[in-house]
């Protein structure tokens, strides 16, 4: 993702597309996973 915003910035600087657009399109559409162990209260 880091790589990615780099090259548009150098590409684009004025028209790439937001931090959380990045965000989303790299790390957000990834499922939830829970812990393997529940954590002890």
């Amino acid at each position: 993702m880091y790589e990615a915003m780099r090259d548009l910035y150098h590409l684009d600087p004025h028209g790439g597309p937001s931090p959380r657009a990045m965000f989303d399109r790299f790390v957000a559409w990834g499922p939830y996973r829970r812990p393997l162990v529940e954590p002890v209260p």
